[in-house]
């Protein structure tokens, strides 16, 4: 068996396990159900249902974040995918190229997972189940792609409605930020108490390091991450991830230009 087709049925296997599981244990009435990859860790299955909803905000809808079954039954279903992860990506310490490729490929397979999960008919029970394989932070349009090729187009539209991958132009009194938007330094103030949580913060403020250089340089802070970074964006990613402020600090910088904002 080749590296892709053991990734794949090690990662079929203890999805199914996983979500047939969650589906008995707990019969309520799903619409989310995904494969998930938070800051390029091991994957896990998340689901909501209407009853979770019901006790959330209605912005909620579809947040893995707020669902108490996001990495459901883990540790007894899933602990050779992690081990598997583990070896695969981290057996010894990846260039920047050899990691992405890596991560790549599982993020590729969690996706053919999710395709053969539907046909083996797991999910018919929940006709209406928006399905996806999904990675957090969101890179690219990958999320939205894999729900375009994994739903009816009844059932992508709904959850369309709710995620518009395609933001509405800035209007004139904002575009002072587009043009000339304000910067800030991101500096790591705090020893991190878990690797994946520098890969996250590595990937989430660009910094130009590579991985090992980053990793060995996150041993020792204060170290800069980013030297000169759209603040706009460091907030948007510190409301995204509340968990990161107690590590890191965002110093807005001198304006490079003396021009008035119109």
């Amino acid at each position: 068996m080749n590296r892709k087709d053991r990734i794949f049925q090690t990662l079929y296997h203890a999805a199914k396990q996983s979500f047939s599981a969650l589906f008995r244990d707990r019969p309520e009435h799903y619409y989310y159900a995904a494969l998930i990859m938070m800051d390029t860790g091991a994957p896990c299955i998340t689901a909501m249902s209407e009853e979770v909803f019901s006790r959330l905000s209605p912005d909620l809808r579809w947040s893995y974040g707020d669902s108490p079954y996001t990495g459901y039954a883990d540790k007894t279903y899933f602990k050779d995918v992690n081990a598997l992860f583990q070896q695969d990506v981290w057996s010894e310490e990846p260039d920047d190229e050899t990691f992405q490729r890596r991560v790549a490929d599982w993020q590729n397979i969690m996706v053919k997972v999710m395709q053969s999960l539907s046909e083996s008919g797991i999910f018919d029970a929940y006709p209406d189940l928006f399905r996806n394989a999904e990675a957090y932070p969101p890179e690219g349009d990958f999320n939205w792609k894999n729900a375009k090729k994994l739903n009816s187009p009844a059932v992508f539209k709904k959850w369309f409605a709710d995620n518009p991958d395609i933001e509405e132009e800035p209007q004139i009194s904002e575009m002072w930020e587009v043009w000339h938007p304000t910067m800030c330094s991101v500096t790591l103030i705090k020893p991190l108490p878990a690797k994946t949580i520098a890969i996250a913060l590595r990937k989430a403020f660009a910094s130009p390091l590579s991985m090992g250089e980053f990793l060995k340089s996150c041993e020792t802070p204060p170290f800069v991450i980013s030297a000169e970074f759209r603040h706009r964006e460091a907030l948007e990613i510190l409301a995204a991830h509340p968990e990161y402020a107690e590590f890191i600090s965002v110093q807005i910088l001198p304006p490079k230009t003396e021009a008035i904002p119109y």
